[in-house]
């Protein structure tokens, strides 16, 4: 009877490695699985995300609205925006357009160039906000920038 109850305790030990073994290998399916589904939800996410693209800049006014507003408003609004009256910076951008310095392209006026460059120096404002109060990019707010410096 001994070597019964021994062997049972045995065959007991046996069945409970085998089925720890079989739930730890349930589990790394299941994990696997779910990582699976968490990657394929990623990449799903990402595709649909570039395909319906929800713009950033809802702002009412485009950026050559906004200059002209600028231009035609309240002339210490152009001063505090820009630190240059209404004279001094049309003369400076007809000088850098005749210059060849800069030039009108499809997404900025050379004012609006001239405008985001002096607001950004002058108060020192972030990327990030220029492009709000411009409604375009960070990366085309930054190219214009870096034209006006050259």
């Amino acid at each position: 009877m001994d070597s019964n109850e021994v062997d049972n305790s045995h065959s007991n030990s046996e069945s409970d490695s085998s089925s720890h073994s079989s739930y730890e290998n349930d589990l790394s399916s299941d994990f696997d699985d779910s990582l699976g589904e968490l990657l394929l939800i990623t990449k799903l996410n990402a595709y649909y995300s570039r395909l319906h693209k929800e713009p950033c800049m809802t702002s009412e006014l485009s950026s050559r609205q906004f200059v002209i507003e600028l231009l035609n408003g309240h002339p210490d609004r152009l001063f505090d925006f820009a630190i240059m009256n209404k004279n001094t910076f049309t003369n400076l951008c007809s000088t850098l357009k005749d210059l060849d310095f800069l030039q009108d392209d499809r997404s900025f006026c050379v004012e609006g160039s001239v405008c985001t460059f002096l607001h950004t120096i002058r108060h020192t404002t972030r990327n990030r906000m220029i492009a709000k109060k411009f409604r375009h990019s960070k990366e085309t707010v930054s190219r214009q920038f870096n034209k006006a410096i050259c």
